[in-house]
C-alpha cells in the first residue's frame, strides 16, 4: 500500500509552501510520497497597475511560481510535477495517472489553502482506508460541523475504530475538511468524479456521492483530526 499527497499549486506559491511545511511538521516518522503540482497559476504578488499591465506580466509571474514551488520541493523533499489545470477533480485524476494509483494506495489531497490542526492526519486516512476497503472517501473533521446542532444525528451512521482510530461512517452528505481517496475507488470510477454543475471546482462530495452508491462504497470523517 502506497500513500501519495499531492498539492495543487493553483494558488500563490507562499501558500503552497506553507502547506508543504505543514503537512511535513504534522506527519513526521510516516511513510509518503509528497508531489507539488504546478499548474501555472497566472497571479502572485499584489500590483496596483491592474488596468496597464500586458500579457507578459501573466508568463512572468507563472515562472515565478514554478520557481518558488520548485524550492519548496527540493527543500521539503517532495516531487514536482507541471501540467494544465484541468479541473480540481482533473487535477486529481492526472496524478492518480502519473503515479499509477491503484487498489490498495490512497492518495490524499494536502489543500494549499488548508491547514490541518493535529499531528499525524495523514497516517491516520491512509490506516483507516486501509481497515476498510470499502471506503471510497475519508475525510477530517471542520470544526464548522462539530458546532452544528445535531450533526451526528443528521449526518452520521455510526462510529467505529479502526486501527485505533475513531471513525464517523457518513449518512447524509455534507461538506468535506481535507480528503483521501481510495486507489480501489479511483479505479472503479475511472478517475476522479467531476460534478456536472461545477466541473472546474467544486461540488466534489455531489460527484462522488452517486458513483459510491453504485459501487457499494461509502465516505468516513475523523472526528479527532
Amino acid at each position: 500500500m502506497r500513500t501519495i499527497v499531492h498539492t495543487l499549486g493553483y494558488n500563490v506559491a507562499e501558500l503552497v509552501e506553507e502547506a508543504t511545511e505543514s503537512l511535513r511538521e504534522l506527519n513526521e516518522g510516516f511513510e509518503y510520497t509528497h508531489v507539488i503540482a504546478d499548474l501555472g497559476y497566472p497571479l502572485g504578488e499584489e500590483r496596483s497597475d491592474w488596468d496597464t499591465f500586458d500579457a507578459r506580466f501573466l508568463d512572468q509571474t507563472k515562472s515565478n511560481n514554478l520557481y518558488s514551488n520548485n524550492q519548496t520541493a527540493i527543500l521539503n523533499h517532495s516531487d514536482l510535477v507541471k501540467f494544465k489545470n484541468k479541473g480540481v477533480s482533473g487535477n486529481w485524476t492526472t496524478i492518480a495517472k502519473l503515479y499509477d494509483v491503484k487498489d490498495g494506495d490512497v492518495l490524499i489531497g494536502a489543500d494549499p489553502d488548508e491547514r490541518p490542526m493535529d499531528k499525524g492526519w495523514v497516517k491516520a486516512m491512509s490506516e483507516v482506508m486501509q481497515a476498510d476497503k470499502d471506503i471510497a472517501i475519508c475525510s477530517l473533521m471542520l470544526p464548522e460541523l462539530m458546532a452544528l446542532e445535531g450533526f451526528f444525528e443528521n449526518y452520521i451512521l455510526a462510529e467505529r475504530m479502526l486501527n485505533g482510530h475513531r471513525v464517523w461512517y457518513g449518512k447524509a452528505m455534507c461538506q468535506w475538511a481535507l480528503i483521501g481517496i481510495s486507489g480501489r475507488f479511483i479505479e472503479k470510477a475511472g478517475g476522479v468524479p467531476a460534478p456536472n454543475v461545477a466541473p472546474i471546482y467544486g461540488w466534489i462530495e455531489n460527484a462522488c456521492g452517486a458513483l459510491m452508491n453504485h459501487y457499494g462504497m461509502t465516505w468516513v470523517m475523523l472526528p479527532d483530526y
